[in-house]
């Protein structure tokens, strides 16, 4: 099996690497980049349009302790050359994998096969039965160990088998968790918390029973490694496939396995014909797409067509503890930021209360219906401490001004200074003169103490000083009364109308008498 190519920097930088090694061609133009949120559980999916899709996957993660398998999964896989010869008409979309050192995934380049992906209730019998005839070849090709079977990097029956019974007897109360992966597992895949119950409702209390007792006792699944192996694409269900021609496309082997054919298909049936049954049966269960749900013209698809968060984790990474409850991830927090930039919402409360209800919100976020919106003070606390010590916006902002720069809207040739004067949350009227605030600390506050001591000697105290925000300057430039405030400068590129540095200093602009 060939070494994956190390890669680093963002998927720009990954589709040109791409090209330099001749796996993408070199005219190939880059035109955007859109996020694919729906159904989704563990990994990060992109649109690279036109005509590619980024998969990312965390190269050590509860999946692989799952299914007792730590050097199996889809990279593997297709690194080992199985999932690129496979026998007609079974193919696999995947046209690269490397590793993100600095993240420790796997990205995995593909082809976009979405058109062939039959929409909800459109999966005909026409369509079942070219895939059963397709799963048939590949259960052929490599059956009974066949085609070098036992040399291929895969998980074995009984681990896929128990990645499911475990978590189903956690789940249901029957079990306490053998090892951290169980409830992890719980947690993170939604079909399970949305399936079982339902399921285990319309059992017959006896047949329920049995069925947790079955999901409990682990002795019978060493007995699934002992029947005829074939090569299992583990997840065979509808939006996993697609039909283009003759040819049946398989998407996600995550969970591939060397096990008996039998388990492939039970698995399709179940959520094929149980969970989400095709043409006119009513379905159990209904799947809500939020990208389906998000207008093509809304303000967000636009910014988050070039927006790259992909070095935040790694910027931030020493400010994180690897140890204690889980932090809000970084990313969560810069987009819900964005939102309020972009809308005008300046309460971290509201923020997060609209986050919560707003679909295009949460679409842009990247969580789904059930995913929960942090607390209004843990997103304070990250935004003014760990954030702030990080310098974590200076960094997404020259980010972003280097994108700027690459898509030529930097002339770096003429240059404007501006400056905004910004209102201070002091109020005008709890100030004291500056020689009162240095000579008399009984009439100070700890804020003002606490700026003094830490004020330059060389410096001359303000003519008024706030006590709520002693850093802030008395001005009356915007005019009428005057009040606390700051300035913020910006230097723009005059090209393109490109801020390419900003500051926030005190107001330059003084009031000297108290009005």
């Amino acid at each position: 099996m060939t070494g994956p190519p190390p890669i680093s920097g963002s998927i720009p930088d990954y589709v040109r690497a791409a090209q330099v090694r001749g796996v993408v061609s070199p005219e190939y133009r880059m035109l955007s980049l859109e996020p694919l949120t729906g159904g989704r559980t563990g990994a990060r999916v992109t649109a690279i349009r036109p005509g590619y899709v980024l998969k990312v996957l965390p190269r050590n993660n509860w999946r692989l302790a799952a299914m007792q398998a730590p050097d199996a999964g889809e990279g593997p896989l297709w690194l080992s050359g199985a999932t690129r010869e496979l026998p007609a008409p079974v193919a696999c979309p995947t046209v690269d994998v490397a590793v993100h050192v600095a993240h420790d995934e796997w990205w995995m380049l593909m082809r976009d096969v979405s058109d062939g992906i039959r929409a909800r209730g459109a999966f005909s019998e026409h369509d079942e039965r070219a895939l059963l005839a397709a799963i048939a070849r590949l259960h052929a090709h490599y059956w009974d160990g066949r085609n070098g079977l036992d040399g291929l990097p895969l998980a074995p029956a009984r681990g896929t088998t128990a990645a499911f019974a475990e978590p189903v007897a956690f789940a249901a109360g029957r079990a306490q968790p053998s090892t951290d992966w169980v409830p992890r597992f719980v947690e993170d895949f939604t079909p399970l918390r949305t399936l079982l119950p339902t399921f285990l409702e319309m059992l017959d209390p006896l047949d329920a029973d049995f069925f947790i007792l079955l999901a409990s006792d682990r002795s019978w699944h060493r007995g699934l490694d002992d029947a005829t192996p074939t090569l299992n694409h583990g997840d065979l269900r509808r939006a996993n496939v697609a039909f283009t021609g003759e040819t049946v496309t398989l998407l996600d082997w995550e969970f591939a396995a060397r096990a008996p054919a039998a388990c492939d298909l039970q698995w399709h049936w179940f959520l094929h014909f149980w969970a989400y049954p095709p043409g006119g049966q009513d379905q159990l269960f209904y799947s809500f797409n939020l990208e389906a749900h998000v207008p093509a013209n809304h303000l967000l698809r636009g910014v988050d067509r070039f927006l790259d968060l992909s070095d935040l984790r790694k910027h931030l990474a020493a400010f994180y503890s690897h140890t204690g409850r889980p932090s809000i991830d970084p990313e969560l927090t810069i987009r819900m930021l964005l939102i309020g930039y972009c809308f005008g919402i300046r309460s971290e409360r509201r923020l997060c209360e609209e986050v919560h209800l707003n679909l295009a919100y949460r679409w842009f976020c990247r969580l789904g219906l059930e995913d929960e919106v942090p607390d209004h003070s843990s997103f304070s606390k990250n935004r003014h401490g760990r954030f702030r010590e990080s310098g974590a916006f200076r960094h997404l902002f020259e980010s972003v001004v280097q994108r700027c720069m690459v898509e030529g809207l930097v002339g770096g040739e003429g240059f404007a200074v501006d400056a905004s004067v910004v209102k201070a949350d002091a109020n005008r009227t709890r100030g004291i003169p500056g020689a009162v605030a240095s000579n008399d600390a009984t009439q100070t506050t700890h804020a003002v103490k606490a700026y003094l001591a830490a004020r330059d000697p060389d410096t001359s105290v303000p003519r008024n000083v706030s006590l709520t925000d002693p850093e802030a300057r008395w001005t009356a430039a915007p005019g009428g009364p005057a009040f606390y405030a700051y300035s913020t400068n910006y230097l723009v590129d005059v090209e393109a109308g490109v801020i390419v540095d900003v500051e926030a200093t005190t107001a330059l602009r003084y009031a000297w008498l108290v009005r």
